[in-house]
């Protein structure tokens, strides 16, 4: 018979911590770990450690959130966040990738990922679709409006991205 083992809980996410002094550094898997290995450094003294992300559901936008300041403790909570909402993983990416945008916690970063209405299109088409969600053009009206020429002065002025 055989027995399956379940997963740590929060054991979404591995991190790798290596002293800057190159003193030994070590995996951890949940926060708890963290914490008993932040710790340990501390007892030996060590003030500075780089933080790489191994492995993880999405490792990739946990691993942008590193680089953009986002301490060790704060990427468990994102990875968290991020099994738990998936819709949230485009806005993230966005912000953290594509706007190279600092945040000191998860919840900042989540916060205004939130705040964020993703698109997928052209800014030609995104203008068609303002107009057509939010005003009741006529159809014979409708020929004047130059989606294109509207599109791109919202890209100009910034109003989308």
């Amino acid at each position: 018979m055989s027995t399956a083992t379940l997963p740590a809980p929060y054991s979404i996410l591995t991190l790798y911590l290596c002293p800057l002094d190159n003193s030994g550094g070590a995996y951890t898997r949940t926060p708890e770990e963290l914490r008993a290995l932040l710790d340990a450094f501390a007892a030996r003294g060590v003030e500075e450690w780089e933080v790489a992300v191994i492995d993880g559901d999405h490792s990739r936008i946990v691993d942008a959130a590193s680089r953009r300041g986002l301490c060790a403790e704060e990427l468990y909570a994102l990875a968290l966040e991020l099994e738990q909402d998936d819709n949230a993983a485009p806005a993230i990416c966005y912000l953290l990738e594509d706007c190279g945008a600092h945040y000191p916690t998860a919840e900042e970063l989540l916060d205004h990922a939130r705040d964020l209405s993703l698109f997928e299109g052209t800014a030609e088409d995104y203008a068609d679709s303002i107009l057509d969600d939010l005003y009741n053009i006529p159809s014979q009206l409708r020929y004047y409006i130059d989606c294109e020429a509207l599109g791109r002065d919202m890209s100009l002025n910034g109003d989308i991205a």
